[in-house]
Order: C-alpha cells, then sequence, then structure tokens
C-alpha cells in the first residue's frame, strides 16, 4: 500500500503541480503581469518554488524523521501563506481568470495532500527521532536528474523568465516615467 501512495505523489501529484504551473504562467502572460502587478507578484512567485523545491526534495530525499516533517510542514505552511499574499496583492491590478483560480487551487492542495500523505507513510519510521537522515533505499540516479531537473528547470525557468521579464518591463517604465505597472506592496 505504501509504493502505492508513493507512486500517487510521485507520478500523480507531482505532475499535476507541474501541469498546473505551466498553465498558471500561461495565465500570468495572458494577462500581462509584467504591465499590471509587475516584479513584485513574480517575486512572490520566485518564493513559493523555492518553497516547492524544499517540499519536494524533502519528501524523495529523507526518510521520516520530525526534523525532515517540521521542515517540510513549514515549507508546506510557507508556501500557502505566500500563495495568499500573492492573490491578495494581485487582485485590484491583475485579472484573474476562472482558470486561473481552478489551476491555484491546484497548486494550493497538492503540496499539502502530498506532505499529508508522506507523514502517514514514514511517520511508523519516525521513532521520535530528530535525526535528519537521507531516504534508505536512496532514490535511482535517473530518479533523482528527473525531481532536480524538473524542480529548477521544468519549474524553475518558467519562473525566472517571468521576473526578467517584469523586471525589464519595470526598468522600461522607470526610464520613460511611467509610474503605473510599478506595483508596490500596501
Amino acid at each position: 500500500m505504501s509504493r502505492a501512495i508513493y507512486q500517487l505523489i510521485a507520478y500523480g501529484f507531482y505532475p499535476a503541480w507541474l501541469i498546473a504551473g505551466a498553465f498558471d504562467y500561461w495565465c500570468h502572460r495572458r494577462s500581462s503581469i509584467e504591465s499590471t502587478s509587475g516584479v513584485v507578484e513574480s517575486l512572490y512567485h520566485v518564493a513559493q518554488l523555492a518553497t516547492m523545491a524544499i517540499i519536494v526534495l524533502g519528501i524523495a530525499l529523507f526518510a521520516g524523521s520530525l526534523t525532515a516533517f517540521a521542515i517540510v510542514v513549514a515549507a508546506g505552511l510557507c508556501h500557502t501563506v505566500l500563495s495568499y499574499l500573492d492573490v491578495r496583492f494581485t487582485d485590484q491590478r491583475r485579472y484573474i481568470s476562472p482558470l486561473e483560480q481552478h489551476v491555484h487551487a491546484v497548486l494550493d492542495i497538492v503540496p499539502l495532500a502530498s506532505i499529508a500523505l508522506w507523514i502517514v507513510l514514514e511517520w511508523p519510521n519516525a521513532s521520535g527521532t530528530w535525526r535528519l537522515q537521507w531516504r534508505t533505499p536512496m532514490l535511482s540516479g535517473l530518479q533523482l536528474a528527473a525531481i532536480f531537473i524538473s524542480v529548477f528547470v521544468v519549474a524553475g525557468a518558467p519562473v525566472l523568465e517571468e521576473l526578467w521579464r517584469t523586471a525589464r518591463a519595470a526598468g522600461r517604465m522607470r526610464k520613460s516615467g511611467d509610474h503605473i505597472g510599478l506595483a508596490t506592496i500596501k
């Protein structure tokens, strides 16, 4: 049963998160993030990606321990808070379509469901230990490569491209004296 749940996380939830992230990126491009909510919203996306990297790598690389659980749960809670702050900031600055809203639902729930399932599976192995240990058996080299490439290239490249695009647009707006598109946190 535990193998099936790990496969659900790895081959169901994780690809769903990657696909939802691609749709979210497309929605941002379509609604001209660079001329509306700009760099600030894009920085929220960078921070959310960082928390997701901690979650994905924590689940993939570490055996269950109270320390691993605490780190991954903290990253999951941080991701949830950042997601809320992102939408709160973006609302009134950029159109958030119904499709994007549903994509956000997937991006919000998949990490929390994955964390919960991982803790349920690993809890018996944790034995109250705080010692952080590598997973045994460790994932294969191919599996590790797929995880690192998917987190840092497949998910990371669009987020960094968006940051670059919004920063470039903000620089052009500053030079032209047009401060309408230079969103700030309020």
